[in-house]
């Protein structure tokens, strides 16, 4: 599997069994067993890597080899168009670590193990106040440009929180061009927003809804292009408002709304929390 990261493409794989080393194929164009190019890494021992040496807009060809005594084999030929990201969330050690453009270490807002995480980049939230991750500053201008906002999202059935936020431009203020991603619980009122994943903001009375299921992951997708603002859930248009001039705050923040912790909160599980610049 390839992922573009903002920092490189990311390539991840499954081996099953024992094995003595890996090796790394890379070519921009289609290539087969028989005809690789030379490694792009050698020697490796855990099935991951990071090639930082990309080019914005390329299609590139990756195939690994699985080395073991005198036998190799070798993968399918995986190929990622690199594009151009600005925030990948990553867990480094306690830390969680933006391996886009931004290159920043997001800071931990929870206590104890109210946020944990595992393979890398799935953040798994408790019912807690504060719990989530921010940026240390306001790191993107959304008015530059085009940008997408996308994560993978699975949530319980929740009844001591109206909203699970998964995303906002702000940590407490709801003013101005807020950007508001997250999903509604079966205990809000409003029934547009009740078991429905959202976007909706200050700034606008226009709002888009998508319904969800409980223990049900989603793919979910927010575009800023143009002239309009897109939900995409699993690939699906969900809905679009007219774009507006998005505000500047002091944080980034991912989990929850600091103005408001009692009832937005998110509780379940989050993995490739990603921002990307399209243009």
């Amino acid at each position: 599997m390839t992922d573009f990261t903002g920092f490189g493409n990311r390539i991840e794989f499954s081996v099953f069994g024992h094995f003595d080393s890996l090796s790394i194929y890379r070519s921009v164009l289609p290539f087969t067993s028989t005809t690789l190019p030379s490694p792009l890494a050698v020697d490796l021992k855990t099935p991951f890597y990071l090639d930082r040496a990309v080019v914005e807009g390329v299609r590139y060809y990756y195939m690994v080899a699985v080395h073991r005594g005198s036998e190799t084999v070798y993968s399918p030929l995986n190929s990622v168009v690199t594009s151009q990201g600005v925030v990948a969330i990553i867990t480094d050690g306690g830390g969680f670590l933006d391996i886009g453009s931004a290159e920043l270490i997001w800071e931990n807002t929870s206590s104890g193990s109210n946020l944990t995480f595992s393979d890398g980049d799935v953040l798994t939230f408790a019912d807690s106040n504060n719990t989530g991750i921010r940026a240390p500053g306001n790191v993107i201008n959304f008015n530059d440009g085009d940008y997408e906002i996308s994560v993978y999202a699975k949530v319980p059935n929740v009844t001591t929180r109206k909203f699970l936020n998964i995303f906002m431009n702000t940590f407490n203020t709801w003013s101005g061009g807020t950007l508001n991603l997250g999903m509604g619980t079966i205990v809000e009122e409003n029934l547009n927003y009740k078991m429905h994943i959202y976007f909706n903001s200050a700034a606008s009375s226009n709002f888009i809804v998508y319904p969800y299921a409980v223990n049900t992951e989603y793919f979910i997708r927010l575009e800023l292009k143009g002239d309009r603002i897109t939900l995409y859930v699993n690939e699906v248009e969900a809905g679009w408002v007219p774009r507006f001039t998005v505000g500047s705050y002091s944080h980034l923040v991912t989990g929850y709304f600091g103005g408001d912790p009692n009832t937005q909160q998110f509780i379940g599980q989050m993995r490739k929390f990603r921002i990307k610049r399209l243009s």
